[in-house]
């Protein structure tokens, strides 16, 4: 007899405990079942202890005639390789190997795959380090329960309990089972990954004998593996259920597969709808998407706003548009939104967290820290260079939104929005600013980028709102003194809009001469990246309005 390791020699002939053996380890387990736990404890030693020095008889299926019975034997030398040593996703590719395991015992039926005297033999001699891993006992929980569990499991027990050999058999059968009336739909590989991952899904399969129909079993998983994915444990019951409800009204089990997968899918449906019955809250069936836009009054925003409004190519008219007022627009802008809230009809609400111009002022963030959120160009005291952190667009624009979106839907503070929420941020971010596309961090809110999918550059908006508008300005927006200004816009505040420019000049100053504003930076800091004062400063055309702008990665500023 060969002691605890997790080979299985080629050919090796597959045993079974006899009766009183498996009686003395449950014994045992009872007395010292920590002796489950070494590795190194050798059984055989155990059983000459009580008197059993033939502990172990053959495991026999009928042979095909049924005339008589046949001994069980491996196929093949296999190692199963203890769950502990596995890297990533180690119970998933620990279960893999006890498909191939399974693969290679010719002669294995469901019938022996439950008799605890096989599982308590494989279980202890041949793949105890196996399911140390794969079963690795809680701290604090009762370990005879545990020993009797996983490696004696009781007379008459399901295989698809948690036993190490019983469970492993089991999951292979029933992963065979399922690929083998699929009509290809799915590998054996597939559906043992996905239980092997969401253990409570397959423990649906026993729940009802309906699932012992091949076909019925076979599209439920595959459903599983398509039409619900994102399913939680308590949606795949409920699907098991339906399946259930409908074989008590008909023979659900012969009907052709098309129409039993279109009861299935329609099940799917109705359980997917319900929030509580999925994980993921992006695949939550038939929820109303809210849809929101991020109205900066400027350019992108403007055009998609007023696209959407009449319709152009498709497009569906937002349930609310959201202005995040800074305080420190250039005077146009705030003339220019309210022309454009004329123009709609959906509702445009505006938020704000304050002004961005008084907080640098006193040197202040929202939050009322000493600290400024604009990314002003900063010489320190050594002589080197850097840029202050910049926080503004979090601060002013994204949290102002995101309050205001909490509050429609009674949210507090960090309170997790409930999965039939669903908020689409349409932000104006156009294909020669694709670089600014950031994926939202809130689970409830979801970016999109209208003007990219409709592959629609920043000029051709300009181009569909002159001929649209004609005559119309239509003028930038960003904050007056926005560091992220390139030269050409600098330039063209200085000669057409001297108030703003002057306040930036001002500003400017400030930041340097101005102790509350002073006193939150380490250094002396500018508004302008060559790092003079901005009156000083000679404004050449080589940037483009957007160049600059690419490093506002939020994509709420300057659209």
């Amino acid at each position: 007899m060969t002691t605890a390791n997790s080979d299985v020699a080629s050919s090796m002939q597959i045993m079974r405990l006899t009766s009183d053996a498996f009686a003395a380890l449950q014994a045992v387990a009872k007395e010292r079942p920590e002796i489950w736990l070494a590795p190194e404890t050798n059984f055989d030693a155990i059983f000459k202890s009580v008197n059993l020095p033939n502990y172990t008889e053959p495991a026999k299926f009928w042979a095909k005639d049924k005339a008589k019975h046949e001994e069980l034997y491996t196929n093949e030398n296999i190692t199963l390789d203890s769950a502990e040593r596995l890297s990533r996703n180690a119970k998933a590719r620990a279960d893999k190997q006890a498909l191939a395991f399974t693969d290679n015992i010719p002669g294995l039926t469901p019938e022996l795959m439950a008799d605890p005297r096989l599982l308590a033999w494989l279980s202890c001699f041949h793949l105890r380090e196996f399911g140390l891993g794969r079963w690795p006992t809680i701290q604090g929980s009762n370990l005879t329960r545990h020993i009797l569990q996983h490696y004696l499991p009781e007379s008459g027990r399901p295989i698809t309990d948690a036993s190490v050999a019983g469970r492993m058999f089991w999951l292979a059968e029933i992963s065979r089972r399922a690929a083998s009336a699929s009509g290809g739909a799915f590998t054996a590989e597939e559906t043992l990954t996905h239980f092997s991952q969401e253990p409570e899904h397959y423990h649906n399969c026993t729940s009802y004998l309906i699932m012992r129909s091949n076909i019925v079993l076979a599209e439920y998983v595959r459903a599983l593996l398509t039409d619900a994915k994102g399913i939680n444990r308590q949606g795949a019951r409920e699907i098991a259920r339906a399946l259930n409800r409908e074989a008590g009204a008909r023979l659900i089990d012969a009907l052709d597969r098309k129409e039993l997968r279109s009861i299935i899918h329609r099940s799917v449906e109705t359980i997917m709808s319900d929030p509580n019955n999925v994980r993921d809250r992006n695949k939550v069936r038939n929820r109303k998407i809210v849809r929101v836009l991020s109205l900066g009054a400027g350019v992108q925003s403007t055009v998609m706003a007023l696209m959407a409004e009449r319709g152009y190519l498709g497009m569906e008219r937002p349930d609310l548009a959201i202005f995040a007022d800074t305080g420190w627009e250039p005077k146009a802008v705030y003339e220019h939104l309210e022309w454009l809230k004329t123009q709609l009809s959906y509702e445009v609400k505006t938020v704000s967290a304050g002004n961005i111009r008084e907080d640098i002022l006193r040197g202040q963030n929202p939050e009322g820290r000493q600290f400024i959120d604009i990314p002003v160009f900063i010489v320190k005291d050594d002589g080197k260079k850097y840029v202050g952190t910049r926080q503004c667009t979090k601060q002013y624009k994204v949290r102002p939104i995101q309050r205001e979106l909490r509050k429609r839907y009674n949210l507090k503070p960090g309170q997790l929005a409930p999965k039939d929420i669903q908020i689409e941020m349409w932000l104006g971010i156009t294909t020669d600013e694709a670089t600014r596309q950031k994926p939202s961090r809130e689970q409830w809110i979801t970016n999109r980028w209208p003007l990219i999918e409709m592959d629609l550059s920043r000029a051709q908006l300009y181009q569909w709102f002159m001929e649209n508008y004609p005559g119309r300005p239509l003028p930038k927006s960003a904050c007056i003194g926005c560091p992220y200004h390139s030269d050409r816009v600098w330039k063209q505040m200085k000669e057409h809009d001297a108030e703003s420019f002057n306040d930036a000049v001002y500003l400017d100053w400030a930041i340097r001469n101005v102790e509350r504003s002073k006193g939150a930076l380490t250094g002396v800091a500018y508004l302008h990246n060559s790092r003079k004062p901005l009156n000083e400063v000679n404004f050449n055309d080589s940037l483009t309005e957007s160049d600059a702008m690419q490093q506002e990665c939020e994509g709420l500023c300057g659209v």
